[in-house]
């Protein structure tokens, strides 16, 4: 008998990525797996690499050899086989299923690896990532497609379009000119954040942005989002018809922020800032920009959780620009996914017209469309749920290209 063509249609070998659990259960369904076998093949397709930093010597070697033991491996400190060295991070490399056996085994070794195992497990057993957003009395749909949320600000100072919309009246024009134009959420801020910029009063920034809310009610089918840290302006932005909490501080530069987006049910975006706008872009360091932004974000979804805001109204946002360099700014977009599956929550990325963009091009504020159209595409291809842009029209085209080319997820 001869062996079959392996270059006829349906017989060919190709690579798959499979890089969550119902990314791996979807392919054995298309093929037709038993749901029975589904549920146990499914944890051996996906594999993870783990970081541990700082066991001991003994500690090491003994993850070592559970993880050998179970057709895995784990890379540790040269000084781990002599005991050389005080302490070493150790690298986990495995299946989900051969990571799950070798925490069953840890619990046979002594009382240190306990916690150990239970880090693993946590880290295994994350949640799905919300695929909606709840903001009040409405959903947004999440995943599909990259949201847009379109920018208006209603300062004097902005980075970018400071004064362009400062009066009322230039203020709802653009709001609806944007919702055309067609983005998903419109976000208002009347308090430029700007590197080097300074605060304005709770009494300025409600007379900046409660007439516009107010003027936009019946004019526009589209959630507001208010950009504030201040409780006294999201209270009254969200009496005036605001859905959404858009917060650069993440709720920490107000300890009565919580409570009001609480209350009042409001979706949530928590961002991280190094420092404060004024000084913020005074030489930003980081050990690992990633690491430590995304434990930054873990955090306050943990406390926004526990003031009793609703899980899957809370977006997460690394903060590009905000006490970053450029290094720095490059890494969060390219590490998008791995932000959202550490926090737990979507992604909302705001690149436009950013100061990374001039640096990567030389063009000033006014010339940066087509670098931050390049921002956006890569942020819809590292399937961001919302991108916050300026320049509406010309992102949901650019955004629209990179939704129909990135694959398709399960």
């Amino acid at each position: 008998m001869n062996p079959p063509d392996a270059s006829q249609p349906g017989r060919s070998v190709r690579r798959i990525r499979l890089l969550t659990l119902s990314q791996a259960e979807s392919e054995m369904q298309r093929i037709g797996c038993h749901p029975e076998g589904i549920s146990i093949m499914a944890p051996k397709a996906v594999f993870r690499v783990l970081k541990i930093e700082g066991l001991s010597p003994f500690q090491a070697n003994v993850l070592k050899q559970e993880m050998l033991s179970h057709g895995a491996d784990a890379a540790t400190a040269a000084g781990c086989i002599d005991c050389t060295c005080k302490k070493s991070d150790v690298l986990l490399f495995g299946t989900v299923s051969q990571l799950r056996q070798v925490c069953e085994k840890l619990k046979q070794q002594p009382a240190s690896f306990q916690p150990i195992a239970r880090e693993i497990l946590r880290i295994l057993e994350k949640k799905a990532v919300p695929r909606q957003w709840k903001i009040r009395d409405r959903t947004l749909k999440l995943g599909e497609r990259t949201l847009i949320m379109g920018i208006l600000n209603v300062t004097p100072d902005s980075f970018s379009d400071g004064g362009r919309y400062f009066e009322p009246l230039d203020a709802v024009d653009h709001a609806l000119r944007l919702e055309q134009e067609g983005a998903d959420i419109l976000d208002i801020g009347g308090e430029s954040t700007r590197p080097g910029s300074d605060p304005v009063s709770e009494e300025e920034e409600k007379r900046r942005v409660l007439p516009i809310l107010e003027a936009l009610q019946g004019k526009t089918r589209l959630p507001v989002s208010i950009d504030t840290c201040k409780s006294g302006v999201a209270r009254e932005a969200l009496e005036r018809g605001a859905c959404i909490v858009n917060d650069v501080t993440a709720l920490k530069g107000d300890p009565e922020m919580p409570g009001v987006c609480s209350q009042y049910g409001a979706g949530v975006v928590l961002m991280h800032m190094l420092g404060r706008p004024k000084t913020m872009q005074k030489n930003p360091k980081y050990k690992d920009v990633v690491e430590e932004v995304a434990a930054f974000l873990q955090e306050r979804v943990r406390d926004a959780e526990g003031a009793g805001i609703s899980g899957d109204s809370i977006l997460v946002d690394p903060g590009i620009g905000f006490g970053k360099i450029l290094e720095h700014n490059l890494a969060l977009i390219r590490a998008i996914p791995y932000l959202e599956e550490e926090t737990g929550k979507p992604v909302l990325m705001g690149i436009s017209r950013k100061r990374f963009i001039g640096e990567l091009t030389g063009a000033p504020v006014g010339e940066r469309l087509p670098g931050t159209l390049a921002a956006a595409v890569a942020c819809a291809l590292h399937r961001a749920a919302v991108v916050r842009v300026h320049d509406v029209k010309a992102s949901r085209a650019a955004i629209r290209v990179a939704e129909a080319l990135r694959e398709p997820h399960s």
